[in-house]
């Protein structure tokens, strides 16, 4: 661990509540009367090897984030950077700020991901002695089938090989700043970060994730927050 340096951490929270039905962005959303993106700090906030958190947000509500941050003990350093369109965009924000300049690691992770551990973080912080890109993953429970555009089943999928992805992802900055320079000049969608260090060459080393650390998509899930 001696050798890694500045690690910082990268938050996209541009996400608003339409697929929840919510009147307020998701991340607002309270649980035991605090936001699920304060659960989500909460967890970083007691890692010592993060140095600051850099925080992708609709400019609207960044002074209510930061009454948040304020009023709950946030107390890593933490900054702002407008949101993008997308999430990739507002990654990407986050990356070229001059808030990144002296990063030497980043980790990225969904600010609806509530549930994520101590001991995860550690484990993926750790790793980066060992590899460049680092993503935390776990089985496929369910069989997979591969449709066509009129849902007909193409083939069947081997579950054995398949993995479901999570955040936080973990990279060396200037390898995920390259290849977001690299995908950003493209006309697509990228939903994962791993997915833009693969499409710029970059070996991505996959270690096994939580199943609790789930992304909060719905209402149901609401009710995993720990």
């Amino acid at each position: 661990m001696e050798n890694l340096k500045n690690i910082y951490l990268i938050i996209p929270a541009g996400g608003s509540g339409k697929r929840m039905n919510s009147p307020i962005p998701k991340q607002f959303i309270e649980i035991d009367n605090v936001p699920i993106i304060i659960h989500t700090l909460r967890k970083f906030d007691k890692i010592k090897e993060i140095n600051k958190i850099i925080i992708s947000i609709a400019p609207e509500i960044t002074e209510e984030l930061k009454s948040y941050i304020h009023n709950f003990n946030i107390i890593t350093p933490t900054y702002y950077v407008a949101n993008g369109e997308f999430r990739h965009i507002s990654v990407y924000n986050a990356l070229v700020s001059e808030h990144c300049n002296n990063a030497d690691y980043v980790l990225i992770h969904d600010a609806v991901r509530p549930n994520i551990s101590s001991n995860l973080i550690h484990n993926i912080i750790n790793s980066l002695s060992q590899y460049d890109s680092v993503i935390p993953v776990v089985p496929a429970k369910d069989t997979i089938k591969e449709v066509d555009k009129d849902n007909f089943i193409i083939r069947t999928l081997n579950r054995e090989i398949l993995r479901q992805v999570q955040t936080p992802q973990a990279f060396k900055y200037d390898i995920i700043l390259k290849a977001y320079n690299q995908a950003i000049t493209q006309n697509a969608i990228f939903t994962d970060d791993s997915a833009i260090a693969e499409l710029a060459g970059e070996k991505v080393k996959a270690i096994l994730g939580e199943e609790s650390n789930i992304k909060i998509t719905t209402t149901e899930d609401l009710k995993s927050i720990k």
